[in-house]
């Protein structure tokens, strides 16, 4: 069985006033690993 263990949507993050992530959709099952680099 591989069921979604995550799920994120419209995901936004700032530091201070400037925005660095702005509406990202993901879902995680069991296993997967997610990195995000920017």
């Amino acid at each position: 069985m591989n069921r979604e263990l995550l799920r994120v949507e419209n995901l936004s993050v700032a530091y201070g006033d400037t925005q660095v992530v702005k509406g990202i959709d993901f879902s995680l099952r069991a296993g997967e690993t997610l990195a995000l680099v920017g």
